[in-house]
């Protein structure tokens, strides 16, 4: 498994920055990660955002969504498809901090991303959702309590080098079964 030690400084901003936005110590906050390095690789939002109604319904958690500046857009889709109050931590954390924001969380869900190896190394559990051409078994996440769901079609995992024009993989995963 992988380890990463969070330092206090760190530790002392993300704290901040969760209190700043009503997180109390006794929620139960769930983090999103539904960017990925390649679109083949991502979960659809709306994916996402009906999950974070499921969430919210079924256990009443707070969700982060974590992601580059870039991916800014994402937490804003997710919260408008949803209708829920999202916690939007993208292009607010560095690579040097986000361990400490993502030690806050219950649990990552997550495609395949460089943050999901950083959950697991902050021993936090992830629920990776495994598309086109990732094998978990390649990929990880690497150590113990983590869910990998992947579809069952016949094409998956695809290689990286396939130009897929009809990703099923996308829609044979449903929110309710990233639900815990």
């Amino acid at each position: 498994s992988l380890v990463i030690d969070v330092n206090e400084k760190d530790a002392a901003m993300a704290s901040d920055f969760y209190k700043s936005g009503n997180l109390r110590k006794s929620d139960c906050l769930i983090g999103f990660q539904p960017g990925a390095s390649k679109p083949h690789k991502q979960w659809p939002l709306e994916n996402f955002a009906k999950l974070a109604s499921i969430l919210k319904r079924k256990k009443g958690t707070k969700i982060a969504v974590f992601g580059t500046s870039s991916e800014s857009s994402l937490t804003k889709n997710i919260r408008d498809m949803s209708g829920e109050e999202i916690i939007d931590v993208t292009g607010i954390t560095t690579m040097q901090n986000l361990p400490a924001f993502i030690a806050r969380c219950s649990i990552l869900i997550t495609n395949d991303t460089g943050t999901m190896h950083i959950a697991a190394a902050t021993e936090v559990p992830v629920i990776e959702i495994s598309l086109g051409p990732v094998n978990f078994l390649e990929t990880g996440p690497y150590g113990n309590g983590h869910t990998v769901i992947q579809t069952t079609v016949e094409c998956a995992p695809c290689s990286f080098n396939v130009s897929c024009k009809n990703a099923i993989c996308k829609d044979t995963i449903l929110p309710q079964e990233a639900a815990f």
